[in-house]
């Protein structure tokens, strides 16, 4: 399971691709590989979770946080809508 609000990068095979993103505005469950190190945001929780202290990165070329990605696999949709934020 991956922290509510993680943002990560979707990679896989077009078609697959292209069905998640019909099912925008709708949740889904996502089946695929992803790094074990990349599941854990950098720096340390407060208040539960909600606030999140961590190291400044240097902004330049190539000195930013990686996104994470996960290879997509296959989906399922959910019988529940995203939240609003």
């Amino acid at each position: 399971m991956l922290e509510e609000g993680m943002k990560v990068r979707l990679e896989g095979q077009k078609a697959v691709l292209n069905d998640i993103k019909a099912h925008e505005g709708a949740m889904v469950e996502l089946t695929g590989l992803m790094k074990q190190s990349d599941t854990v945001q950098p720096g340390v929780g407060l208040a539960g979770g909600r606030v999140r202290i961590a190291p400044v990165m240097p902004t330049g070329r190539g000195l930013a946080a990686a996104t994470p990605i996960i290879d997509v696999e296959s989906f399922r949709p959910l019988n529940s809508s995203c939240p609003k934020r």
